[in-house]
């Protein structure tokens, strides 16, 4: 449980940096911009695909083996963010570091024209289905007698 909660908290702020850092980098660029955003999307649907499969095929060994492997991964991850993230922004245009309130600023999106407000949509609803993969995976075992690599294959294509 401690892991799951470190991890989205790492991976929740590493992927905001990330995004804010390609931001930052080609803020004059749109065209490069909107294809590096694309690519850390297709790079983390990919994972998502491939995480369920090595997902399914570790649990059909061990319970624990897949929590083995996340808790391995997501541990490389502190080096690797630690290492490798640079401040990307002037130091006169950053902004001081301040604990804020749960913030709901990104329903902007979602108020902010017809095009914007599609691919926050799609963005949304992306992120709802897949966070609820373990959930069909439970059903796929109980209506479909399904087995636990039979899940991760399914759910990876």
């Amino acid at each position: 449980v401690i892991v799951k909660l470190l991890s989205l908290l790492l991976t929740s702020t590493f992927s905001v940096a990330l995004r804010a850092s390609i931001a930052d980098t080609h803020r004059d660029d749109p065209a490069a911009l909107t294809g590096k955003l694309g690519l850390v999307s297709a790079s983390a649907g990919a994972a998502y695909s491939v995480g369920m499969l090595l997902g399914g095929r570790l649990l059909s060994r061990s319970l624990r083996l897949p929590y083995l492997a996340s808790a391995s991964l997501l541990a490389l991850l502190v080096p690797l963010v630690a290492g490798r993230a640079n401040e990307t922004h002037p130091a006169g245009a950053r902004s001081p570091l301040a604990l804020r309130p749960p913030g709901f600023g990104f329903l902007r999106l979602f108020r902010n024209g017809v095009a914007l407000r599609s691919l926050a949509s799609v963005s949304a609803l992306h992120t709802t289905s897949m966070a609820m993969g373990d959930t069909w995976q439970v059903f796929a075992r109980e209506l479909r007698g399904w087995g636990v690599e039979t899940c991760g294959l399914f759910g990876s294509l």
